[in-house]
């Protein structure tokens, strides 16, 4: 196993966490999470890859919370792609701040509505080594 490796795993969760494809009932996940930062104040979300845990849970209610747990659910299989043993992850954090100065209100764009909502994505994952 290579342990250079984990920081492509980070960046590929984060990736996937802002996809597109992350999408739930009727929206992207990612806009769940940047409404209820607004409406609640709370910018941060932050997610235990390996237990799950995440805090504040007002911006992980339904439906973020499913998509949450497929994401959690999903590491370990993630690590084994990358042929990295899951017994080395000590920790792995997901963060995601949303900028709410910055957000703006949805505006008409042909059939669509588009909005600006700045999200910075962090996975840190630190290893047995302390790394």
């Amino acid at each position: 196993m290579k342990y250079k490796v984990i920081k492509s795993v980070a960046h590929n969760f984060a990736d996937s966490f802002a996809s597109t494809l992350n999408y739930v009932a009727d929206d992207y996940v990612l806009s769940y999470v940047a409404r209820r930062a607004i409406t609640t104040g709370q910018a941060e979300l932050k997610v235990d890859l390996l237990s799950g845990s995440v805090v504040p849970s007002a911006l992980a209610a339904s439906p973020v919370d499913q998509a949450i747990a497929q994401r959690v659910c999903w590491f370990p299989k993630l690590l084994a792609s990358q042929r990295i043993d899951a017994a080395v992850v000590k920790e792995a954090i997901m963060c995601v701040r949303v900028d709410t100065s910055r957000c703006s209100e949805p505006k008409p764009y042909y059939n669509y509505r588009t909005a600006e909502l700045p999200v910075e994505i962090q996975v840190i994952i630190t290893d047995d080594r302390g790394v």
